[in-house]
C-alpha cells in the first residue's frame, strides 16, 4: 500500500526507456540461443542472412563480390566497399574509391594505400572492433553528386518508425542529421556539435522499412539504406545499434514508450497465429 501510494500520479511512460529495452532485448537473445540455439531478430547482424532476406522480400541490395573470406585470400581493387561479416557501429567498413583514397568509414579518415587498409583491418581483429576475420566486397556505389551515398537509417519498432537518422560521411568528416517521421529535423542529444541540416528521406522509403519490419519478429530492428544513385538501396539490418543509450532523456523515455508498444503488437500477432515465412527460412543459414 506504501509503495502504491508513493508512485501514484506518476505517468507510465516516465518508467520507459530505450535504453532498457535494448539491454532487456539483448538479454533475451542471449538466453534464447542459449536455450533453443535461435539468435531470434540478431541472425540478420550477419551479412549474408541480411542479404538472403533482404532479397526474399524484392529489396534492391548491393552487389556482392566476395562472402565470408579471410583477409588473406581477398583479392582487393578499386571501386568496392570492404565489409566484415559481422559487426555494426561502422566498424572494419572500409571505402577503397582509389587505393591512394579509401575512407575507413568509423574513424572518419583517409587511407593512402593498399597496406594502410590491411593494416587496419588488422587492427580492428586484435582489437575486437571486429570479432571475426571474415570479410566481404560490396560494389561502390555513388550518391546523388558522385559522392559517397549518405545513410538513412530507419527506426523501426514492428510496422512503426518514429525517428531516421540521416548521415554524410563526405568531405573526410561524418555529419548526423535527425528526423521524425514527418520529415521534420528533431533533437534527440545524439551527435550534438555534429550535426547539419540533411536532404531528408522518400516517403515512400519510409513506408517500405515499416512494411519491412512487420516481417522480423521482433519490436524493434534499425533498418539502414544508402542513398544511392539512381535508387536507394538496402544497407543492412542493424539490431542493436551502438551508443543506443546516448539519446537524451526525453528521446529515451519516448522511444522506450514505442518500443513497449511494439512489443504489445507483436505479441498479439503472434498469438493470433501470424506466420513469418521469410524470416524463419532463415534458421537454416
Amino acid at each position: 500500500e506504501a509503495m502504491r501510494k508513493k508512485f501514484k500520479g506518476i505517468k507510465s511512460n516516465a518508467a520507459t526507456s530505450f535504453s532498457a529495452e535494448m539491454w532487456a532485448q539483448t538479454y533475451l537473445r542471449d538466453i534464447h540461443n542459449r536455450l533453443f540455439r535461435d539468435k531470434l531478430e540478431f541472425i540478420l547482424e550477419s551479412k549474408a542472412p541480411g542479404l538472403i532476406f533482404a532479397d526474399s522480400l524484392g529489396l534492391k541490395t548491393p552487389k556482392v563480390l566476395f562472402e565470408a573470406t579471410p583477409a588473406a585470400e581477398l583479392e582487393f581493387s578499386e571501386n568496392l566497399v570492404v565489409k566484415p561479416q559481422s559487426g555494426g557501429g561502422s566498424h572494419g567498413v572500409y571505402i577503397v574509391k582509389t587505393f591512394a583514397e579509401i575512407i575507413d568509414v568509423r574513424r572518419s579518415k583517409i587511407l593512402s594505400s593498399l597496406g594502410e587498409l590491411q593494416d587496419s583491418m588488422r587492427d580492428d581483429l586484435v582489437s575486437g572492433a571486429v570479432r571475426k576475420d571474415l570479410w566481404f566486397f560490396e560494389g561502390y556505389l555513388t550518391g546523388k553528386h558522385d559522392d559517397v551515398p549518405r545513410d538513412l537509417k530507419f527506426y523501426t519498432f514492428y510496422g512503426e518508425c518514429p525517428l531516421v537518422l540521416e548521415i554524410d560521411r563526405n568531405k573526410n568528416k561524418t555529419r548526423y542529421c535527425w528526423w521524425d517521421e514527418n520529415g521534420d529535423v528533431m533533437p534527440t542529444g545524439k551527435y550534438e556539435g555534429e550535426l547539419f541540416r540533411g536532404d531528408g528521406f522518400d516517403k515512400n522509403l519510409l513506408d517500405i522499412a515499416k512494411a519491412t519490419s512487420l516481417r522480423i519478429p521482433a519490436p524493434f530492428i534499425r533498418i539502414d539504406f544508402l542513398n544511392a544513385n539512381p535508387q536507394p538501396v538496402l544497407g543492412e539490418f542493424t539490431p542493436r545499434p551502438g551508443n543506443f543509450h546516448r539519446f537524451d532523456v526525453s528521446t529515451d523515455r519516448w522511444l522506450g514508450r514505442i518500443f513497449v508498444e511494439a512489443r504489445a503488437r507483436l505479441f498479439n500477432d503472434l498469438r493470433n497465429g501470424k506466420c513469418f515465412k521469410e524470416f524463419d527460412a532463415l534458421k537454416t543459414c
